[in-house]
């Protein structure tokens, strides 16, 4: 009040002189004020709203017990057009009426909900019971299906199977020309240097490279702790690693998700620890003296080969890519030789659709020359969601094993989610079994 009756006294002063000098003094308590406060906040680096003491630990302090704080409030479109959203940035998103923040990169953002997950416990089926099916067209399993509430869920299934499942070398090609397929049109892909490795880290993704893709020393594939995390990288020209090179999976990854593509010949240096499936869709694969390799070697028309002392494993279990009759193989070949070696390790079956076979004496598995003929006699398990295929959740099982299969499932109010399966012929048994749906 004080101040507002010198303001009032200053302006109305009788001579003009004296008021403009005065206005002028006012304009000059005005801009030392602001100094003031400015230099203080500077000193301080830290501002109170509501509050003359600031928490130590912030730089700003909203205080309040009748009014709330106000994110700005962007749809999901104008969310996607901040350009380079800084990590952390938080909004309020009216699409979903959900506030976010983004836990990714300015490059890479992912956008993440604050509300509390709704019915976020885990729902899950299982029956012990023996059950059998020779329907040649998706039927349900029995017992295996689920009405969730709305929500994001990872879809889980385990089952023991036995039948009387053999390998027929046409449909082997015809599984590897369809893995081909799947690899080549899988969606995404970033562009990516020649070289991987050098203390790289790889999150997952689809990665493109043009002309020969080759690693060096140490490269390591970060599943980032994602469910079923998927590793693509697709090159043009020929794929090699150097002699003693590593690639490390972490956080989940899994060498049934790697899958190491080129349109060229591919090969291993000495001493390689690799993981993942390599595919070539031309040429010949072959493996360095002394690599350990988790995975599977696939050509459409090239040889395989192994060099002395190295060891090769298939992976097991779930993989976002179906590899039919072809899901026990450690190496295939639609029209190539495949050949082993006195000292090499497989497990796993091996096989070529045209191609000859040599130095397998050792093998644990099966190995399956041109012509190999059989009942087509296999079982199919897909996800089902309100009536329609979960996409690249089908799984086909040859052999008498236990079948796994996962998918995210987005689901609306009132669907359901179910397993179905179907043989081409014959009849499949199933023993003890799964189903659950984890909140996502």
């Amino acid at each position: 009040m004080v101040f507002s009756r010198q303001i009032f006294h200053l302006l109305f002063t009788k001579s003009k002189f004296n008021f403009v000098r005065n206005f002028m003094k006012i304009i000059l308590h005005f801009i030392l004020l602001n100094s003031f406060l400015l230099c203080s906040a500077g000193a301080y680096a830290q501002i109170g709203i509501g509050t003359s003491q600031p928490d130590k630990s912030s730089a700003l302090d909203i205080s309040s017990n009748k009014k709330g704080f106000l994110m700005p409030r962007l749809s999901t479109e104008q969310r996607d057009e901040i350009e380079e959203p800084a990590t952390g940035l938080m909004i309020y998103n009216s699409t979903s009426n959900d506030g976010q923040i983004n836990i990714g990169t300015p490059e890479a953002p992912n956008w993440i909900g604050l509300k509390k997950r709704e019915n976020s416990s885990i729902k899950s089926v299982d029956f012990g019971n023996d059950v059998r099916t020779e329907s040649t067209v998706c039927v349900l399993i029995p017992g295996m299906t689920i009405s969730p509430p709305p929500g994001t869920y990872l879809a889980l299934f385990n089952g023991q199977i036995s039948s009387n499942q053999t390998f027929s070398s046409s449909q082997g090609i015809i599984d590897v020309e369809a893995i081909k397929r799947t690899l080549i049109g899988y969606p995404g892909g970033s562009p990516h240097a020649l070289v991987f490795g050098n203390d790289e880290v790889l999150l997952p993704g689809v990665y493109d490279v043009t002309g020969a893709t080759s690693i060096a020393g140490t490269l390591t594939l970060d599943g980032n702790n994602e469910p079923n995390s998927v590793f693509i990288i697709r090159g043009t020209g020929a794929f090699t690693t150097g002699a003693g090179s590593k690639i490390i999976l972490t956080n989940g990854a899994n060498a049934n998700n790697v899958f190491w593509v080129s349109g060229a010949a591919m090969s291993t240096g000495a001493g390689t620890i690799m993981n993942g499936n390599m595919f070539s869709t031309s040429e010949a694969i072959a493996l360095g003296a002394n690599t350990i390799m988790r995975g599977t070697m696939y050509s459409i028309t090239g040889a395989l080969t192994m060099g002395a002392g190295t060891q090769l494993t298939a992976p097991t279990g779930a993989s976002a890519v179906d590899f039919g009759v072809l899901s026990t193989f450690a190496m295939f070949t639609e029209s190539g030789a495949i050949s082993g070696c006195p000292t090499c390790t497989i497990n796993g079956d091996v096989g070529t659709g045209a191609g000859s076979s040599t130095g397998f004496d050792g093998i644990n598995g099966t190995v399956f020359g041109p012509g190999t003929t059989s009942i087509p006699n296999t079982s199919t398990y897909t996800i089902w969601k309100n009536g329609i295929a979960v996409p690249n959740s089908a799984r086909t099982i040859v052999v008498s094993a236990t079948v796994s299969l996962q998918a995210l499932v987005e689901v609306e109010e009132n669907e359901v989610v179910e397993i179905r399966w179907r043989v081409t012929a014959g009849g499949a048994t199933l023993h003890h079994r799964i189903f659950s749906l984890v909140p996502g």
